[in-house]
């Protein structure tokens, strides 16, 4: 019995190293993506102010903003999505948390200063004491806050995209100004941001009652939700 639990374990810390392992290099594979994106922006641009003899091709620069918003979205997704697959075991106490971190520490060939920002990104260290019932409502905190940057950064996304486009097309066209599209996007943008700034609000008035429920005093509590880097978490808070 004791020897299929510690088969058990190892797999689960086995499966930690690999999620971390391809979430490091889709990360860095994204990320070269858009290099080349803005770099191609930039260069497109430049050419055809260059070519045509108007400095109104560097209306596209204005779109890089977007671009790299977008990629912030899906990268606080995927880090989301990391946290979820290496944690699965100690959410339900199946694995240590102070002995994951170390093993992935120890693993050649990542990234440190990545994987340190991701690393990061996780609970307290000591939070292998830390009742089940509040280390599953740091879970839904934590992907609820996840979901949240996202959202937040595609509408921010949206809103450069609009933005650049209006300015785009009165210059071109030599149209008035279009306001409303302008004032849609800055309403989108702040009405996302008071929602995320609820949603966190919302997820530490979980996470302390959780830690209430289960005893904790209010320090642990503090603790448990100040730890993380929610750089790490919320890729719209950096």
């Amino acid at each position: 019995m004791e020897r299929g639990e510690g088969d058990r374990s190892a797999s689960l810390y086995a499966a930690a190293i690999d999620a971390t392992r391809d979430t490091l290099r889709q990360r860095a594979s994204r990320y070269r993506w858009l290099v080349v994106s803005i770099a191609i922006l930039f260069v497109t641009s430049l050419i055809g102010a260059v070519g045509w003899r108007d400095w109104r091709p560097l209306f596209l620069l204005l779109y890089q903003p977007s671009a790299v918003l977008l990629f912030c979205a899906i990268d606080t997704m995927a880090v989301q999505r990391w946290r979820a697959d290496v944690l699965a075991g100690w959410f339900d106490g199946r694995l240590g948390l102070n002995v994951l971190v170390s093993f992935l520490r120890q693993v050649p060939g990542l990234p440190p200063r990545t994987l340190e920002g991701m690393l990061a990104s996780l609970p307290a260290q000591h939070a292998c004491e830390v009742p089940i019932p509040v280390r599953l409502s740091l879970k839904f905190a934590q992907a609820d806050i996840a979901r949240g940057a996202s959202a937040r950064l595609v509408g921010s996304a949206l809103g450069w995209a609009i933005a650049a486009t209006v300015l785009g097309a009165a210059s071109i066209w030599r149209t008035p100004l279009l306001l409303p599209p302008i004032v849609v996007a800055l309403a989108i943008a702040i009405a996302m941001a008071v929602r995320h700034r609820r949603r966190l609000r919302d997820a530490s008035a979980t996470v302390e009652r959780a830690c209430r429920d289960a005893g904790l005093d209010t320090t642990t509590a503090s603790a448990l939700w100040g730890h993380p880097d929610w750089r790490g978490v919320d890729n719209s808070r950096t």
